[in-house]
Order: structure tokens, then sequence, then C-alpha cells
């Protein structure tokens, strides 16, 4: 076997990066970021179209199926729980559900994804107050909501590690709950190491769910279902998003948000199909 032989590179450490040279340069090329007002408000309508799509996602039932054909023709459908294909699991053997109480890590991420967006709403909402020259207290805003501190309790258990519990109601979410009642005869797999599962239904019917917030980490008082909870969250920003002013401009991008937001909002709240 020849062996490879590659050209020499040329000498190159970190500590020429901290030389007194590097630091020269980079002393008289860097600057500091400008956060202008309208740079921070299209920052904003960004953080409140992934508020809004998470929210949408969230109400939106199960609906993908992968059909499997038995041996004697008779066709069942295996739950596609996200993209991966299907998953055989040797584990333990439940039947006849109507309403499956699962552990779901990927569903709870989305949760926590939703709460993250609506509490961290309130630093661009503070950076856009400041750049206005505008008197609002983002901060007291937020203590005046219990939906919105369980947000923040949830968003950095899982952002930072950490249990500020600014609710005062030490907030984490139940398994998630799938309404099995329409697909018929349900066949379930579980692998308890990994949370993995298999579930094999009768009927290709859309499978709703919905996840819990647990209150006084005895894992048993239910707040409420955690989207519910979440979305008065993000609502209470409603108010201080239309006082500053932040989707004042003319163009199409904050007219559908407006619409969507402060219009639709107060015919139905959680029932549009944004897809920006």
């Amino acid at each position: 076997m020849l062996a490879m032989t590659y050209p020499a590179l040329p000498q190159f450490c970190y500590d020429d990066c901290t030389s007194a040279i590097w630091k020269k340069t980079m002393s008289r090329t860097r600057k500091p970021a400008q956060f202008t007002a309208d740079k921070i408000a299209k920052e904003i309508r960004a953080e409140l179209r992934s508020t809004l799509r998470a929210r949408r996602d969230l109400y939106a039932p199960i609906q993908r199926f992968e059909a499997i054909t038995e041996a004697n023709g008779h066709t069942r459908y295996y739950v596609l729980f996200d993209m991966n294909p299907r998953k055989q699991i040797t584990g333990l053997r439940f039947g006849g559900i109507k309403e499956l109480g699962l552990p779901d890590e990927r569903i709870h991420d989305r949760v926590l994804e939703f709460a993250n967006a609506v509490w961290h709403l309130k630093d661009r909402l503070h950076q856009y107050a400041k750049a206005t020259g505008t008197r609002i207290d983002c901060d007291e805003h937020a203590k005046q909501c219990q939906p919105l501190l369980v947000c923040a309790d949830l968003a950095n258990k899982k952002k930072h590690g950490r249990n500020e519990n600014r609710s005062g109601l030490d907030p984490s979410l139940d398994i998630v709950k799938f309404n099995m009642s329409g697909n018929g005869a349900v066949e379930v797999y579980l692998d308890g190491v990994m949370n993995d599962k298999e579930v094999i239904v009768e009927k290709n019917v859309p499978i709703p769910f919905a996840v819990n917030i647990l209150v006084q980490g005895d894992g048993k008082t239910a707040l409420g279902d955690a989207r519910e909870i979440i979305n008065l969250g993000f609502e209470h920003w409603l108010p201080l998003i239309e006082r500053l002013g932040v989707l004042n401009a003319g163009d199409r991008e904050s007219h559908a948000l407006r619409n969507i937001l402060f219009d639709k909002a107060r015919e139905q709240r959680d029932g549009e199909m944004y897809t920006a």
C-alpha cells in the first residue's frame, strides 16, 4: 500500500490571533452593532411570524401514516409521529385504546419552543422601546401576567437549565395525550429506554393531541392545556406591541401581521392559518 504524502502547510497557530498586530487590526475595524428602530422592528416581525407558526403547528393533529399490507390482505396504518420512516420496536404491547398518554420529546420540544418564543419577545420589545424613546417597562408588564411568567419558567428551564420559578408554580409538562377515538383498533409498542413508540391503527384518521402543564412539581396538579396557557402569555404582549407601534408601517408584512394579531384575534384567537 502506497503511503500518501501531502504538501507542507504554512505554520499557523492560535497565538497569531492574539498577537499585537491582530489586536491592533481588530480594534481599528470592529465597530459596535447599530440597532436602529427599523432594524429592531424587522426582527420583531420575524419573531412574531415564527411564534404564529409555532402556535399553528401545535394545533395541527398527527396526520401522516404509512400503509401496512398484511399477509391476509388487510391494510392497517403506522402512525408517523415525525418525518422518519417506520421503526419497528420490540417492547410492551397494548391494544384497544381510545386515549393514549405517551412521552413524546419532539412535541415537548415544540411546546417549549413556543414558550421560549413568547417569553423572549420581551427582549426585542425592550430594545424597541429604548430605540424609540418610549417609556415602557417590559419587565413590569410581564409580571402582570402569570401565563407569561409560566412561559418564562418553561423557557429558562429548557434553555438555561435553571428554575427561577417566576410564576411561583414550578411548572412542567405532562406526557402527551393522543386522542385515538377515531382510529379504530389501536396497537402500541413501547421502548421505555429510548422513549420510542410504534403505533399501528385501523383507520388513518388525523390524531389530535394535547399537553397539560403541571404545577408545583408534584406531577399531578394540572394547570391546563399548554397551548392555551402559552397563548395567553402571547396575547398579553399585544397591547404593548400596539402601543409601541411596531406594526404601524405601511408595508404588506406589517399589514398582514396586524390583521392576524389584532383583527382576526378578536374574532377567533387560534383559528388563523397564517403561512408566513
